[in-house]
């Protein structure tokens, strides 16, 4: 905003920030001057329009849902997040327009370790700001080393330095751009997991594709999921806050809490940074649910008011990264603790994140489970039948079955169970008298 007076005593936002981050900011330009402000303190007011359809909004926050997807679900929606997607959306180029402009600007001028090349937009057939998007892609494909501005009007004139460039050195730059955010990302995994699945396509595009169009197209696709994700998560946790606040359910004090707990660096923030960056470290992963007492010899299970600011710390590590099993499954358990199964960051991320799970070897299976387990007794009853469904999905053996109930004693699998060994009890009973009948 770059308002920096002491003496505004208020700010209003017609309709909610695009962040928490950004109602932090802005919210934070009132009340500056800390003494004159000791008797009336300074107020952030927020004019917040709900949306009135459910179902859409948990659509618009699903991760699966693609851009074109959401640009319809705009139509279906009211309110500030109506507004919050249609700013967003006006930003993204159609993928297939862009990859026409890198792929041209490719063709015309690359030419590796050539140094001080005239790069001109309007020979592209583009303004400076498209032409210049598609530099900084190649430089995320370590095709362009630097380049500068000599330029700025009409399609732009740029002075590019390109790199050594190869095939496989486009596909390792490539690789090293998506790992800075999904550290499990590879082109063997596009192959093999259904999460991958429109990498896979492009993959299996067409010959009339060249290996480098294949990678410039996946830049894309991810570099748009990426951003849209990260737009979706951000939105989705201002926009759930404020209606936290709105309906009654937090005071003025909780909500700044909650803003304080997303901004906060803890020793949980540390272990959930280190998750982020390696989230197969799953010994790391429960760290997070327990809290060190020097006085006692095992651990204790973290407070609810803990768990409440582990999960409003973790929105923040949520908004960067789209994929990640370690943090998924955090959130997931949260919302399990914390009553919120149903919401966008419970059921689908636990269910996410044991999916992957399932993957391991056997061994790590086997640890991951016994310290699910052992947090599921922490839950109540209707959630320990809730956990024990989520298990029972992906690991749906009958001896994990029988794992799963001796652990938490709950009703689904105690039921599972029971249905189970009635239908082995059918068949087993027919097969002694439909074996009779034959005899006689």
């Amino acid at each position: 905003m770059g308002v920096n007076k002491g003496n505004i005593h208020y700010t209003f936002h017609y309709g909610i920030p695009g962040s928490m981050e950004s109602l932090y900011q802005e919210a934070g330009r009132a009340g500056r001057d800390k003494t004159k402000f000791q008797e009336n303190k300074a107020q952030c007011f927020v004019l917040l329009s709900k949306s009135d359809n459910a179902d859409t909004l948990n659509l618009i926050w699903d991760r699966s849902t693609t851009l074109s997807q959401i640009n319809e679900l705009q139509k279906k929606i009211n309110g500030d997040i109506n507004t919050n997607l249609f700013l967003f959306s006006l930003g993204l180029d159609v993928i297939k327009d862009e990859f026409e402009v890198i792929k041209k600007l490719h063709t015309t001028y690359s030419n590796p370790n050539q140094q001080n090349v005239r790069v001109e937009g309007s020979v592209i057939g583009c303004n400076k700001a498209r032409t210049e998007k598609a530099i900084y892609r190649l430089n995320q494909l370590g095709v362009i080393e630097d380049w500068t501005i000599s330029n700025f009007f009409g399609g732009g004139t740029f002075e590019v330095d390109f790199a050594n460039f190869s095939n496989q050195t486009i596909q390792e730059s490539l690789l090293n751009t998506i790992r800075k955010y999904d550290s499990e990302f590879s082109l063997e995994a596009v192959l093999a997991d259904e999460k991958y699945s429109l990498y896979k396509k492009i993959l299996n595009a067409p010959e009339s594709y060249s290996e480098t169009d294949k990678h410039i197209l996946i830049l894309l696709q991810w570099s748009y999921d990426n951003f849209a994700y990260n737009r979706r998560q951000s939105l989705k946790n201002i926009y759930e806050n404020c209606c936290d606040f709105a309906d009654g359910q937090i005071t003025s004090a909780e909500f700044k809490v909650r803003l304080e707990n997303y901004f906060k660096f803890s020793q949980s923030s540390y272990v959930l940074q280190h998750i982020s960056e390696n989230p197969r470290d799953f010994v790391r992963w429960f760290e997070v649910f327990y809290q060190i007492d020097k006085n006692t010899v095992t651990d204790k299970f973290i407070t609810k008011r803990q768990q409440e600011s582990l999960r409003d710390n973790l929105s923040r590590f949520l908004e960067s990264y789209m994929q990640n099993t370690g943090l998924d499954l955090i959130s997931g358990f949260l919302r399990l603790l914390l009553d919120d199964y149903d919401n966008a960051d419970g059921r689908n991320r636990l269910e996410s994140s044991l999916e992957q799970i399932s993957h391991f070897d056997q061994q790590d299976i086997d640890f991951i489970l016994e310290q699910i387990l052992k947090i599921g007794n922490e839950l109540n009853t209707k959630n320990k039948n809730l956990l024990a469904e989520s298990l029972y999905k992906h690991f749906n053996s009958y001896e994990y079955l029988m794992l799963i109930s001796k652990a938490l004693g709950d009703q689904f699998s105690m039921a599972t169970i029971v249905e189970i060994s009635t239908e082995k009890l059918k068949t087993i009973n027919k097969k002694i008298y439909g074996g009779f009948s034959k005899v006689g």
